[in-house]
C-alpha cells in the first residue's frame, strides 16, 4: 500500500484524538460490543475471564467480513479474511497467524472454549489480528472496535482514481538521473513580530544515482529582501554540489566563499563527512530501507495505536469518520483525475481551490466546541474569509510501466488576516523529471584527496579586517546556545558570562542568559536578564511575549510589571 495512504490515515486517526467526546453509549451492567459505530447484536453475551473479553466466535467473524470454518477432530477454529487467515485451537494458547503468506506464531492471552454450542474466541486477538482496532470504553461498559478495513473501501466507493493511484505499488528508484526546476516567491507584510519579507528563489537541481554512489548539482538564485538589513543581493547565484558513496559524503558551495569573511579558509575544497558522524545511513543501507518500507507499506492501525498509547471510546468512530468524509472530498474524482492514459503511460492531475478548503475547515468545525463552531460560521456566513483568503493548486504526477517518472506543481496563494492586515504570499511553480529509472548507471567519481577537506580541519585565519564573528563573544554565545539546547545549563552560564564580560551591551546574550536562568530555577536573576535585554533593544519585548523558554515564569508578577 502506498505510503502517502498511510500517513493520510495516520493523520486522521491521530487528529480524531483530539477531539472532544459527545454523546452516550450503552448503559446499564452487560458489556456491549461496538464495531465502526454500530452495537452489535450477538447471539449471546460476552463473557469475561481475568481482565480478556470472550465473544461467540461467528458473531465477530462474520462482522468483521471473515468467514470460520472449524476442523472437530483437531479441535481447531480457521478464521480467513481475504489473504489472512487465523488459526485457534480449543483449550490452548497457540495461535498460528497467515497474514498475506507470511506465518507467525504468536501466544494468546487466554486461550478459545466451547460453552454450550457456542465457541468463544478473546474478542481482542481475532480483532487485532485482521488489523482493527480493540479498545474497553469503561463509562459506556463497551469494548470498541474500529476496522480499518471500513475506511479503505469507503475510499474505493467515493474517490476511485485516488485510490487506486494510492494503492498501487511503484517502483522504487535506486538508480537513475533526474532533474527538477522551481521557482517560488514568498511575502510577508506587516507582522505584528517580524519584519518584512520579500524574496523570490529559483533553484535548478540535476542528480545522479547509481548502485553505489550519487551526485546532485544545484543552481539557486535568490533576490529579495529579510526584513531591513539582509539584502540577498549576495546570494544571487548560489552553487550547491554533493557527491556520496558508500563511504563518506562530499560537499562543495559557493557560500563557502563567504565563509572566509568569517574567518574560515576552506577554498575551493570539498568537504567530506562520514555516515557515522551524521548518523545516517549510506547508499546501499538507505535502498534496502527503501525496499523493505515498500514491500510493508500497510495501513496497520493497531501498531499506530499501540504506538500512540491512545484510549478508544464509544464515539472515535464517529470522529475518525467525520474526518475522513471531509478528506475525501478533497481527493474524490472532482479533484484528482485520470488525465490521460497512453500504453503504459498514466498522467494523473490534482487540483484544489479555496472553496475546497473552506469546505474542508466547515465540515471539520463540527467536531470542534462550540464557541469555534459558532465563530467560524459566523465568519462564513459574512463571506469574509473569501475575500481575503486565495488558494489554487494544480499538480501531475506521470507514472510509466508503473515508476514515477514526472512531478509538476502549481501553487498560488494569499491570506490577509482581518485583525492587524498583515499578509502571507506564497507562490511554487515547478516540474520534476525522472530518466532510466533503475537502469545501467556508471559509479559516480568521487573527488581525490587533494581535493577534499575534513569537517574538523577547517583553517581560521585571523583577519584583521573583520568586523564580525572574530572575537571570542561569538564563540562563547554559539557555545552557551548550543549547550543550552543540550540541556547542560551550567556550562551555557559559563560561557554567556563570559561573553557578555567581553561585551555587556549584547542584548542577545542578556536574553539568553534569562532562558538558561530559567532552567536553573533562578526566576528573579531571569528577570533582571530580560529586563537588561529589554533596555538595550526595546524590541526584544515583543519576542519575550511569546517566547515559550519563559512560560515557567510567565505568570510571577515580576514578569508581568517588566511587560508594561
Amino acid at each position: 500500500m502506498k505510503k502517502k495512504l498511510v500517513a493520510m490515515m495516520t493523520l486522521i486517526f491521530m487528529f480524531s484524538l483530539f477531539v472532544p467526546a459527545y454523546g452516550e453509549g450503552a448503559t446499564g451492567s452487560n458489556i456491549s460490543v461496538q464495531l465502526n459505530g454500530q452495537f452489535l447484536n450477538l447471539s449471546e453475551s460476552p463473557i469475561v475471564i481475568e481482565g480478556s473479553t470472550f465473544v461467540p466466535i461467528r458473531d465477530i467473524a462474520e462482522a468483521l467480513g471473515a468467514s470460520v470454518q472449524w476442523k472437530k477432530d483437531t479441535k481447531t477454529i480457521i478464521v480467513t479474511e481475504d489473504t489472512s487467515s487465523l488459526s485457534l485451537t480449543i483449550n490452548t494458547t497457540n495461535v498460528i497467524l497467515n497474514k498475506d503468506g507470511k506465518i507467525s506464531e504468536i501466544t494468546a492471552q487466554a486461550p478459545p472454549f466451547i460453552k454450550g454450542d457456542k465457541t468463544y474466541v478473546p474478542l481482542r486477538l481475532i480483532s487485532e489480528a485482521f488489523n482493527a482496532l480493540v479498545d474497553w470504553d469503561q463509562e459506556a461498559k463497551t469494548v470498541v472496535i474500529i476496522d480499518g478495513d471500513y475506511f479503505l473501501e469507503q475510499l474505493h466507493t467515493k474517490a476511485p482514481i485516488f485510490y487506486e493511484f494510492a494503492m498501487k505499488k511503484y517502483a522504487t528508484m535506486n538508480t537513475g538521473e533526474v532533474e527538477a526546476l522551481y521557482n517560488m516567491y514568498l511575502k510577508f507584510t506587516d507582522l505584528p513580530y517580524e519584519e518584512d519579507i520579500d524574496l523570490s528563489a529559483k533553484a535548478d537541481i540535476k542528480g545522479q544515482l547509481s548502485e553505489n554512489s550519487g551526485a546532485l548539482d544545484a543552481l539557486i538564485h535568490l533576490q529579495g529582501m529579510l526584513g531591513s538589513d539582509i539584502d540577498l543581493k549576495d546570494y544571487e547565484n548560489i552553487s550547491f554540489n554533493l557527491k556520496f558513496d558508500n563511504e563518506n559524503i562530499y560537499v562543495k558551495s559557493s557560500l563557502f566563499k563567504k565563509a572566509e569573511e568569517y574567518g574560515y579558509s576552506i577554498g575551493d575544497k570539498w568537504l567530506s563527512f562520514d555516515y557515522d558522524e551524521l548518523d545516517i545511513p549510506n547508499v546501499t543501507s538507505y535502498q534496502d530501507l527503501k525496499d523493505l518500507q515498500n514491500q510493508n507499506q500497510t495501513l496497520n492501525l493497531t501498531a499506530l495505536y499501540k504506538t500512540g498509547n491512545i484510549n478508544l471510546n464509544v464515539n472515535t468512530f464517529h470522529e475518525m469518520n467525520v474526518i475522513f468524509e471531509s478528506f475525501i472530498k478533497l481527493v474524490d474524482s472532482d479533484n484528482f483525475k485520470l488525465k490521460q492514459t497512453k500504453g503504459s503511460t498514466k498522467v494523473y492531475e490534482y487540483s484544489l481551490n479555496k472553496n475546497d478548503i473552506l469546505g474542508f475547515i466547515v465540515s471539520l468545525s463540527s467536531l470542534s466546541d462550540k464557541e469555534i463552531s459558532f465563530n467560524l460560521s459566523e465568519l462564513m456566513e459574512l463571506k469574509e474569509i473569501e475575500s481575503l483568503f486565495r488558494f489554487d493548486l494544480k499538480s501531475e504526477t506521470t507514472i510509466q510501466n508503473d515508476v514515477l517518472v514526472g512531478e509538476s506543481l502549481y501553487l498560488d496563494m494569499n491570506f490577509v488576516n482581518p485583525q492587524d492586515g498583515s499578509s502571507f504570499s506564497l507562490k511554487i511553480d515547478g516540474n520534476t523529471n525522472r530518466r532510466n529509472v533503475n537502469g545501467i548507471q556508471p559509479p559516480i567519481q568521487m573527488p581525490g584527496k587533494d581535493e577534499v577537506i575534513s569537517r574538523s580541519s577547517y583553517q581560521y585565519v585571523d583577519n584583521n579586517d573583520l568586523s564580525t564573528f572574530t572575537d571570542s563573544d561569538t564563540s562563547d554565545i554559539e557555545n552557551a546556545f548550543y549547550s543550552y539546547y543540550d540541556e547542560e545549563y551550567e556550562d551555557a552560564l559559563e560561557f554567556i558570562d563570559e561573553a557578555l564580560a567581553v561585551d555587556p551591551t549584547d542584548d542577545y546574550a542578556h536574553y539568553i542568559k534569562a532562558m538558561i536562568l530559567v532552567k536553573l530555577d533562578r526566576d528573579q536573576e531571569a528577570i533582571q536578564s530580560l529586563d537588561k535585554a529589554i533596555q538595550l533593544n526595546p524590541e526584544n519585548i515583543e519576542y519575550i511575549k511569546i517566547d515559550e523558554a519563559f512560560d515557567d515564569i510567565r505568570n510571577l508578577e515580576e514578569f508581568q510589571k517588566m511587560l508594561q
